[in-house]
């Protein structure tokens, strides 16, 4: 079981994680240098392009992703059967079919 704790991590880290140092990326210079990137906690970033005009493009993973995963996981632990209820609840928000949840 240490790959689902790993991944749980994983998911608390993109659900909760700070963005501090992408926004220090977002306003270095425009050649760093390589030390200092390595030194960034950029696990939150999903894609990294420097624009035409030398802007910087950074999208994110989804957090409200990595916490209903999160969520799902709890319930499934702590009562299986919740599980259905969670997903029949979820596709009825979403107006679908809880079968296809």
């Amino acid at each position: 079981m240490p790959k689902t704790k790993s991944a749980r991590r994983g998911l608390q880290r993109l659900a909760f994680g700070g963005v501090g140092d992408v926004l220090e990326l977002l306003f270095l210079s425009e050649n760093p240098g390589l030390e200092h990137l390595r030194g960034l906690d950029l696990f939150c970033v999903s894609e990294l392009k420097r624009t035409d005009k030398g802007g910087l493009e950074i999208k994110f993973h989804d957090r409200l992703k990595a916490l209903e995963v999160l969520l799902a996981h709890e319930i499934d632990n702590e009562a299986p059967g919740a599980v259905s209820l969670y997903k029949a609840l979820a596709a009825s928000a979403r107006g679908g079919d809880p079968d296809e949840a």
